[in-house]
Formats: C-alpha cells, structure tokens, sequence
C-alpha cells in the first residue's frame, strides 16, 4: 500500500466518523451529507493510486 493509499485510507474511515460526530451533537444530519464529497474524493484518490504503471 502506497502513500496516497494510506492517507485515502484515513479520510475513508474518519471523515464519516468526525461528520456523523458533528450530526449527532448538532441534530442537523445535512453534515453528513458533506462527508459523502470526501469520500468521492478519497476513493478516487484509492483507485488511482491502485492501478498499475505502464512502462513506455
């Protein structure tokens, strides 16, 4: 697992967590909702960092 994978790996898990935190104590669930970007984005950042490098 490379760097970037790690890291995608971190914001995977604990962006949900840290919004849903957020929604729990403020009762306004549309912060979760902002999660789902993050996640988007970090899957994005997984896939890209798991595919194999073509040599030229």
């Amino acid at each position: 697992m490379n760097r970037y994978q790690k890291i995608s790996l971190i914001i995977l898990i604990g962006s949900p967590l840290l919004f849903l935190i957020i929604s729990i104590i403020t009762g306004q669930w549309g912060f979760l909702l902002w999660s789902l970007s993050t996640i988007a984005i970090a899957l994005t950042i997984w896939k890209a960092g798991s595919t194999p490098k073509t040599k030229l």
